[in-house]
């Protein structure tokens, strides 16, 4: 059957070659879109259900965040925003997020550890855990990591991350009560707040009027703005597509199959014989036609299993290709539809020739 198949062997070698850059390219493109879609997932599962925001402004460095917290009995209160901490080993101030107050399940996927604050004898201690991203400037020593933030020593207690993406791998998140005076006086400093009042079990009202009533005790001269949000902002899906340049993949898909088609005429003029004499005696154009389209498709999944040996290779090796194919519905149904506009593409010029072949010229000729 190989044999067959390959029987012209330097035109079916390069349109194996060719699809299987299709292959990479429609699997490239997949991973992005699935990375993409993963990560909005994360987004969306990170959400309360409901959330109220407020909008702090101190007059003078007092610190406001300790006692905010304060005899709250639900939701969880977070320091968000643009909170910015300068972190050493990564050599540049990094977008922090610090717990308040914790009523309920914090909505962060942990790959290992905990959050900070998390068990009773944490208090008084500097911890912190990390992103991904951000777990890789941790150094070692005595069995356990640390970083330098705001030129304080943080024990990481916890790795933010989730497997099917890397919407929590910059997450840098502190707790009010495991902090070093230097960073919560460097936090005070800036004087603007944003901080995130959410939950998914009850109402809040009764809660922001805690919180707003625990930050003007400390401090009756702050400006307070605080409103209710009921969507889930603005999707990150076409950002995070374009952020990975899925136009790429989609020009080098097009450029292939453009490939094929020149392929395609290759094979027919080393087939020109073949074809004159099935039809000289009596094929069909329907029969040879499919018998074409047959062994385009026949090709198409002998790259398709090449492909899936390559990427093993590389995925034992471990080599990154760059590429992360995820097996699901949406997967299988457009590998399917890329193998069938393959083959349909391939197939306009092979019609096209057969339906206008004159098997007596070409026999004829001796060609």
């Amino acid at each position: 059957m190989l044999r067959k198949l390959f029987r012209y062997k330097l035109t079916s070698i390069f349109f194996v070659i060719c699809q299987l850059i299709v292959y990479f390219a429609v699997f490239g493109a997949l991973g992005i879109y699935n990375k993409a879609f993963d990560k909005e997932k994360d987004r969306l599962e990170a959400i309360y259900d409901r959330r109220i925001e407020m909008e702090v402004m101190t007059m003078v460095d007092i610190d406001v965040l300790t006692y905010s917290g304060l005899n709250l009995e639900a939701g969880n209160l977070l320091l968000a925003g643009k909170l910015s901490l300068a972190l050493q080993e990564g050599g540049s101030n990094t977008r922090s997020e610090v717990i308040l107050k914790q009523n309920e399940e914090m909505p962060y996927k942990l790959l290992e550890g905990r959050l900070p604050g998390s068990e009773p004898e944490d208090a008084g201690k500097r911890l912190v855990a990390l992103g991904r991203d951000k777990y890789k400037y941790a150094y070692e020593e005595n069995g356990k990591k640390y970083v330098t933030i705001e030129s304080e020593t943080y024990e990481v207690v916890g790795v933010i991350g989730s497997e099917r993406s890397d919407y929590w791998d910059y997450k840098v998140v502190l707790n009010i009560n495991c902090i070093g005076e230097n960073t919560l006086k460097n936090i005070v400093k800036k004087n603007e707040f944003t901080i995130e009042l959410g939950s998914n079990e009850g109402d809040l009202n009764d809660a922001y009027s805690r919180v707003y009533g625990n930050i003007m005790s400390a401090d009756s001269s702050s400006i307070i703005t605080a409103k209710k949000i009921n969507n889930t902002g603005e999707s990150t899906v076409e950002k995070t597509l374009g952020k990975e340049n899925l136009k790429v993949n989609i020009i080098v898909y097009i450029f292939c199959l453009f490939n094929c088609m020149v392929m395609s005429e290759f094979w027919i003029i080393q087939r020109k014989k073949d074809l004159a004499i099935k039809k000289a005696f009596g094929m069909s154009d329907y029969k040879i036609i499919v018998e074409i389209a047959g062994n385009i498709l026949a090709l198409s999944l002998v790259a398709l299993v090449g492909f899936f040996v390559i990427y093993g290779v590389f995925v034992i090796l471990p080599v990154d290709l760059g590429i992360k194919v995820t097996f699901n519905l949406f997967t299988c149904v457009s590998t399917v539809a890329a193998v069938l506009v393959t083959v349909i593409i391939t197939m306009i010029y092979p019609i096209y020739k057969v339906l206008r072949f004159q098997p007596v010229n070409v026999i004829g000729s001796g060609e």
